[in-house]
């Protein structure tokens, strides 16, 4: 919690499955979203200006989601949004919101050049009581991976999983 503020994911791990098994059937979302070329932003500017880019980021997702769902540093510049009772698409319509809010940052490094920050995201949804947390986080990873294979700045929506 210190850099960001956020959960982390050891957290995010426990409090999923928590969520999980006492859901009884409802729909359950998760957003995987990283920072598009974060390397860069450190490589240019330093680890303390990369610091405070993830600062900023991450109290835009907290202003920018409900407070009942769950937003977690997931490691590096890689953050996680839970979403209890929410379904694939109003999941695509709060992550477009986050990137939105996101791409609107303005951030200005402390050499004074104005470095756009934009994410990608990738949702997975599911009934609650019939997958596991780490089908819906892989799931949710690899709808993320699809965003930055389709160009980054984007969202993708993996859709609603089934048992496993």
């Amino acid at each position: 919690m210190a850099l960001t503020g956020l959960y982390n994911q050891h957290y995010l791990r426990r409090h999923l499955g928590g969520l999980i098994e006492t859901g009884q059937g409802r729909q359950l979302a998760v957003l995987m979203i990283d920072v598009d070329h974060f390397k860069s932003v450190n490589d240019r500017f330093g680890h303390a200006t990369g610091d405070q880019a993830l600062r900023l980021i991450a109290d835009s997702m907290r202003i920018n989601t409900r407070m009942f769902d769950s937003v977690a540093r997931y490691g590096g510049e890689e953050f996680v949004v839970v979403m209890p009772g929410t379904g694939p698409q109003e999941a695509d319509a709060a992550a477009e919101r986050l990137r939105l809010a996101v791409e609107s940052i303005e951030f200005i490094a402390a050499c004074g050049t104005r470095t756009p920050l934009t994410i990608s995201i990738g949702i997975a949804s599911a009934r609650i009581q019939t997958i596991a947390p780490d089908t819906l986080l892989t799931a949710a990873d690899a709808a993320l991976y699809e965003a930055k294979r389709k160009g980054r700045n984007r969202v993708e929506v993996a859709g609603m999983l089934t048992a496993t």
